[in-house]
């Protein structure tokens, strides 16, 4: 009892043991996980961004004000207005949710006529929706400089700076593009569902950055219920939606493909027993279903044994947590029946007998003549492989009349795209999925004669996949100027001076000493990539305006 504390021995102690069941049974990457900063409630978006989207929007919303249409033009101008006017039921599928919006400027808006007021309302959804897409281009373009190593650290400053040139140049290319700016500048429901799909891209973009926050997820196909309200030819995003699921979350975009492949078989078993005649008599549009239910279930099946596998080395299947992943499908299954739910404003407002009644829907038959577009042919698909590809090039002739040389910017984030994080490598293969559905698989559907009068009639309906492209040239720009930021300063750093043609420049000797992030620097390089952007944004807004002015004449 009289040894020293420091003298006693020590028994060594025995390891305990670690339990299989103490293995955390989570097989999400890390990479999936949420970062730090938005698990700490760090506000998402920062205020450059919002800066992004209020430049935008007041930039856009000016050049329709001062070229929108004072009155009545051509097409279904007139039925649209006096539709929007009296709250009624116009053309199928009914416009239910931009028959409301339009509603409320004909009662808010005391200028004018009601056609003038319509049109404003196509102005404000065409502009909110080209501010949210620098909004959304700004912020994704952020997050990808960030992830770029070898990039050098970019000052933060100078980040921001140049995201903001990268927002602006995808938001502004959009709002004046001719698709775009045509249908803003008149009565039409184009723009409000390009606003309606903005909604979308945002809330999925901002859930793939924080899967944990559920309601972002149930936003983003609450949106898309919208979306079928708007126009119907966005239901071909769905898939391109769920395969950003499956790279941000992938057991939930197992669960939504699981589901995709039991609704086919269970339509196989209706059409095996006579209960439905989908696609009946239309032999293309059966051989689209079978290929796309076909899919479901090879890419389902595949995820599923992914997934287990991970799960025998977590600490095996865990029901429980299945069982909250199923609960989740069911939620954004019920979130997006409440946007489609504005149908439901057609019978109703049928019942007041407005002057445009389209279809009466108050009665069954009407109600399904208006939502199934009755009185429209069935699609027919392209089955002609040489027609396809003349599609495919009338499809490009198109968005290049609109973006130009501009477009091969548009290539750059895809040549860069495994310097990228995981997350933002996702984002860009699961927006080239969307680009797809909207682009090649719309293309499919509609089946446009490759000819001047095909191309006018379908080019409104591409406005939706020009979203994707313009946020891809403002990736591309963003990158572009940090490249060139990049290159600048590592010649700063091996004591790179001026040419000798080039003295007139400001810029003394000293510079080679100075660090290399320097307040003159920094201003000197956002001003010439601020002049650039600005002066090839106006040429190609200048070069549009003729058309925006011919449109609204007509």
């Amino acid at each position: 009892m009289g040894q020293n504390k420091k003298e006693r021995v020590q028994r060594p102690r025995r390891a305990k043991s670690v339990s299989v069941g103490s293995v955390s049974s989570d097989p999400m990457p890390g990479w999936l996980k949420t970062d730090k900063a938005l698990a700490a409630g760090e506000s998402f978006f920062r205020p450059v961004d919002w800066l992004a989207f209020g430049i935008t929007t007041l930039v856009t919303l000016l050049g329709y004000c001062l070229t929108i249409s004072p009155d009545l033009t051509l097409e279904d101008c007139g039925e649209l207005a006096v539709g929007s006017m009296y709250a009624g039921v116009p053309h199928p599928p009914g416009y239910p949710v931009w028959t409301l919006y339009t509603w409320l400027f004909t009662k808010l808006v005391p200028i004018s006529n009601i056609a003038f007021r319509v049109a404003l309302s196509s102005a404000v959804a065409a502009a909110l929706s080209s501010g949210l897409l620098a909004l959304l281009t700004c912020r994704a373009s952020a997050r990808i400089i960030e992830g770029m190593e070898w990039l050098g650290g970019m000052d933060e400053r100078l980040a921001k700076r140049v995201t903001l040139v990268g927002g602006c140049v995808a938001g502004l290319m959009l709002g004046f593009s001719g698709f775009m700016w045509s249908q803003a500048v008149i009565v039409e429901v184009y723009t409000l569902s390009v606003l309606s799909l903005m909604g979308v891209l945002c809330c999925l973009y901002r859930w793939t950055q924080d899967t944990a926050r559920m309601r972002y997820l149930y936003w983003t196909f609450f949106w898309f219920g919208i979306c079928l309200c708007n126009h119907q030819t966005l239901i071909v995003a769905a898939m391109g939606i769920e395969m950003v699921i499956v790279f941000a979350h992938p057991r939930l975009g197992r669960n939504f493909f699981t589901v995709n492949a039991l609704v086919y078989l269970a339509v196989l078993v209706l059409m095996a027993t006579g209960s439905t005649e989908l696609f009946s008599g239309n032999i293309p549009m059966q051989v689209i279903f079978h290929m796309l239910g076909v899919s479901f279930i090879a890419l389902a099946g595949l995820l599923w044994l992914v997934t287990l596998a991970q799960d025998s080395g977590h600490g095996g299947f865990n029901p429980a947590r299945e069982l909250r992943d199923g609960f989740k499908i069911i939620w954004s299954g019920l979130a997006y029946a409440g946007g489609a739910a504005f149908y439901l404003f057609m019978p109703l407002a049928s019942m007041t007998n407005p002057p445009i009644n389209w279809g009466y829907p108050r009665t069954w038959l009407g109600f399904t003549h208006a939502f199934t577009r009755g009185q429209y042919q069935q699609t027919n698909p392209t089955t002609d492989l040489t027609q396809f590809f003349e599609q495919i090039r009338m499809y490009i002739e198109g968005a290049s009349d609109e973006f130009g040389v501009f477009m091969l910017l548009a290539i750059l984030p895809f040549a860069l795209l495994f310097k990228m994080k995981n997350r933002e490598r996702g984002w860009m293969i699961g927006s080239f999925a969307i680009y797809i559905c909207l682009a090649g698989l719309l293309l499919i559907l509609l089946n446009p004669t490759p000819d001047k009068h095909g191309r006018d009639m379908t080019r409104v309906f591409f406005a939706a996949s020009h979203v994707v492209l313009a946020m891809w040239i403002g990736f591309g720009a963003t990158l572009f100027c940090a490249l060139v930021a990049r290159r600048y300063f590592q010649r700063l750093a091996s004591g790179w001076s001026w040419p000798p043609h080039w003295r007139w420049l400001p810029g003394p000797p000293s510079w080679r000493r100075r660090s290399f992030f320097s307040t003159t620097t920094r201003a000197r390089l956002h001003f010439v990539s601020l002049c650039f952007w600005r002066r090839c944004f106006w040429c190609t807004a200048m070069s549009e305006a003729k058309t925006g002015a011919t449109c609204c004449r007509r």
